[in-house]
């Protein structure tokens, strides 16, 4: 199909991209209750088959075809389209609030990976969840999940994006909180639900401002309005949405969230490390370059800060820049120590994602979009085989009677032979992140170290910091390689039962293991004087009517992909010495020893205490403001409430006395007692004969004649 058909009669496609997972959600949680049950992952699978033939084969394909028929005649422009609904009146005649799509080569490349990824994940759980009662709500779940996403990827504006972005927010606190029989699976849930949403608090700040002075939701409005705005505007817009991006990419401080987030199955920490969720927070701010990047692509200063005396420029992009890198090392460090499995690829995703928005942060808009898709790819593959470890190992436990905790890397050991399809996917995906040349990671993590060494903006601090990730990466993978499938057996007879997981299962790896191996090869030619058609394809020229000028691409550097791969190497030799060999064993005994060593080693080990400072920081306060509260309610509002109500009281029985013994005895009913009395007497008077009448008359007569007589006197 052309590219011209996607802006033509194909118009619809792309809204079906996001929406037909959404149906197959309503119809699954509708329909589960109904009796589907197990056939839910039948209709949630094959929406998200249909979107991924719509994604590759009307978005992704044509928009790739189109640029390769660019670059055989030179240089090719850059495909980009965009079409709105009118959804509600806002504002004067003519304003209103739109929903609306648009593809471009960032928007094709997205649909392409997270459909294909979401389907594999979705495919392996068929398998993972084939005996949990609630099977059909989860499948619904995860639809739900991949339509929040696709949402966002074909969103336009910031309105779709923000509800598509609290779509997956919602998903994640249903599917990390899945088995909320466990506390430890509730609070986990509740702690990703609060941290993310204190990222989103800056988020949606950011996108107030911007609709405030530019009056548009729109990507485009939005970023032209960025180039003649007041800088301190487009500033504070930039860091509301990167820290919305901090909280769901889980970076440094906001990271917290992330490793608590593996106490949901299996297949929900591949789709939220792998095609969501965290990815979203990288996506946003490569979509939002324009407001990051400075009216003239130089990174320019747009917020001046003084503090004691002197003028500070803040860069939002060096903001970017050393949060990533930072977060990059700080997360590398705490994967060294973890001992379980999920929990150490978990810290490997905040690495990875640092790594992302380094590379952002130093101009390298390309190096951290290709990254994003490379490590989609092998990162699914890992959790998904960290998956496959763990339901072999549990139901081996199980058969055996052996109450250990199935996802410890302590308690396993040897697998390889028991597992092979397992072990043979998940050590191509450690090769591709660990940088190995020719996989995938090796390509990406070498565009992202070249540009933060290299680049037009680089940084050596925070290249050092890349190449000190790159050794780590490789280490700590190598650890959980040895101590998972190499080694002795720690429980030989759950060993002997351990099987391998079913093809339903196993077969997404090996497709995931291809993608990891080849989708950096794009990239390659550019190592022998050819062309790098990952970059030219993910360039930056479209954004070039927002005033962002894309620098040339830099050329590979040998040197630099050199001492990264001796950094990966190394790493790997030192892991494999470490954890597997006696004399690695006895060293790290002699390590743990060592008081001053112990020291070093226990602050990643208890994760630097993060989660204790955030709590003082944020929960200890917010504690002590809801019981001061919690005192002022029950003192005073409460206090003067009752005050008030028994001063009614008093007051309603004060009227209530006067009512009844001063108005109803002494007004109303002694003047009709008297009057009754008087009555009383005075019938006696009328006897009905007239001689009495006439006695009383005379009587009277008489006596007013004496009185006349004796006044007179």
């Amino acid at each position: 199909m052309a590219v011209e058909a996607i802006s033509g009669q194909w118009v619809w496609i792309v809204p079906l991209i996001p929406v037909l997972p959404a149906l197959a959600f309503f119809v699954g949680i509708i329909g589960g209750g109904l009796g589907l049950h197990k056939r839910v992952s039948n209709l949630t699978i094959g929406a998200m088959a249909l979107s991924c033939l719509l994604a590759w084969g009307t978005v992704f394909l044509p928009v790739l075809l189109n640029f390769l028929g660019g670059l055989q005649h030179g240089h090719p422009e850059p495909f980009s389209w965009s079409h709105n609904w009118f959804w509600a009146g806002a504002g004067g005649p003519g304003d209103g609030l739109f929903i609306g799509v648009m593809v471009d080569h960032l928007t094709a490349a997205m649909l392409a990976m997270v459909t294909l990824v979401v389907l594999m994940i979705e495919v392996y759980a068929v398998g993972y969840m084939a005996h949990e009662p609630h099977y059909g709500r989860f499948h619904s779940y995860v639809s739900l999940f991949a339509a929040g996403m696709l949402g966002l990827v074909v969103s336009n504006n910031y309105l779709t994006l923000l509800v598509s972005w609290e779509i997956m927010g919602v998903c994640s606190y249903l599917l990390i909180g899945f088995w909320y029989h466990k506390d430890s699976a509730r609070k986990a849930a509740k702690k990703a639900f609060m941290v993310t949403r204190l990222g989103d608090c800056g988020m949606l700040i950011g996108i107030f401002i911007a609709y405030a002075y530019c009056g548009s939701f729109q990507f485009e409005q939005v970023f032209l309005w960025a180039k003649t705005a007041a800088p301190v505007l487009v500033a504070l817009t930039a860091l509301g949405l990167f820290m919305g991006s901090v909280g769901k990419s889980a970076q440094f401080p906001l990271h917290v969230w992330l490793p608590d987030a593996m106490e949901g199955p299996t297949p929900v920490s591949a789709l939220i490390h792998a095609a969501t969720m965290v990815s979203a927070g990288v996506y946003l701010v490569a979509r939002s370059y324009p407001l990051f990047y400075g009216a003239h692509g130089d990174l320019a200063g747009d917020l001046e800060l003084t503090a004691l005396g002197q003028v500070y420029t803040l860069e939002p992009l060096t903001v970017v820049a050393w949060i990533g890198g930072f977060t990059a090392l700080f997360a590398a460090t705490m994967a060294v120590f973890a001992a379980d499995i999920k929990k150490v690829l978990a810290y490997s995703t905040i690495s990875q994602l640092g790594y992302m928005f380094l590379a952002l942060g130093v101009g390298g808009y390309t190096a951290a979009v290709f990254h994003l898709l490379t490590h989609a790819f092998f990162k699914a593959l890992l959790f998904l085989g960290s998956g496959s470890v763990i339901h072999a190992v549990e139901h081996a436990m199980h058969h055996e009677h052996v109450h250990e905790d199935p996802q410890n890397m302590y308690h396993m050991g040897a697998l390889w032979t028991r597992m092979p399809a397992t072990a043979w996917t998940f050590l191509l995906g450690t090769l591709a992140l660990a940088g190995v040349p020719p996989f995938a990671g090796f390509f990406s993590k070498d565009e992202v170290l070249l540009e933060a060494l290299r680049g037009h903006h680089a940084n050596p601090i925070l290249g050092g910091f890349g190449l000190a990730v790159a050794f780590l990466t490789a280490f700590y993978m190598t650890r959980l390689l040895m101590l998972t499938f190499f080694g002795r057996p720690r429980f030989p007879q759950v060993w002997a039962h351990t099987e391998d997981s079913p093809a339903v299962m196993t077969r997404p790896l090996m497709v995931l293991a291809i993608f990891a191996v080849i989708l950096g090869l794009p990239a390659a030619p550019a190592f022998f004087g050819g062309e790098n058609y990952v970059h030219a394809f993910l360039n930056m020229d479209g954004l070039a009517l927002f005033g962002v000028e894309a620098p040339h691409a830099l050329r590979p550097d040998f040197g630099v992909a050199t001492i990264a791969t001796l950094l990966a190497l190394s790493g790997i030799v030192l892991g494999v010495a470490l954890y597997g060999t006696p004399a690695g064993a006895a060293a790290r005994r002699l390590a743990w020893g060592n008081a001053l060593l112990r020291a070093a080693m226990t602050a990643p080990k208890r994760l630097y205490w993060m989660n204790e400072l955030l709590y003082a920081v944020f929960v200890v306060p917010t504690f002590a403001v809801m019981r001061w509260c919690n005192a002022v309610d029950r003192y005073v509002i409460d206090l003067t409430v009752n005050l008030v109500g028994w001063l009614t009281l008093v007051m309603s029985n004060g009227w209530r006395w006067f009512d009844q013994t001063i108005i109803d005895k002494v007004g109303v009913e002694g003047p009709a007692r008297t009057a009754q009395g008087v009555a009383e007497v005075g019938k006696f008077a009328q006897t009905g004969k007239v001689q009495g009448y006439a006695l009383v008359a005379v009587t009277g007569l008489l006596l007013l004649v004496a009185v006349r007589v004796w006044l007179v006197r």
